[in-house]
């Protein structure tokens, strides 16, 4: 089985109905402030392989979660931020290379307090 996140497997009027505070309920407020939908993102182009294919978009289909879960902005630092916990949490390669990048432009923290062997 693989799911989708998308306006067709998500009832966002009913997720707009839900109480201040709950997931489901500052999830679609993100959506709405950012004026983006779950089907905003493009599908995965030019990856063969089917299993990696669905990695990859469920990997773009969960991005505006962390946003929420974390309460962060779109802008490029939330975004460093995003993918430096990533990093830190996962140590994936390709995040590793961006966050190093992008990390010239602003302060680094690092991954103290993550939990991480890296530390």
């Amino acid at each position: 089985e693989r799911p989708r996140i998308s306006t067709s497997t998500l009832d966002l009027a009913s997720l707009r109905e839900l109480p201040e505070g709950t997931f489901g309920k500052e999830y679609v407020r993100f959506l709405d402030v950012n004026r983006v939908t779950p089907d905003s993102r493009m599908p995965v182009k030019f990856v063969d392989d089917e299993e990696l294919a669905y990695v990859i978009q469920r990997y773009r289909e969960v991005h505006d979660f962390m946003h929420t879960l974390l309460g962060m902005p779109t802008n490029i630092l939330a975004i460093i931020n995003d993918e430096t916990t990533k990093l830190c949490q996962f140590s994936i390669s390709w995040i590793e290379m961006a966050a190093k990048t992008d990390g010239l432009k602003v302060p680094f923290a690092g991954c103290k307090g993550m939990n991480n062997e890296k530390q």
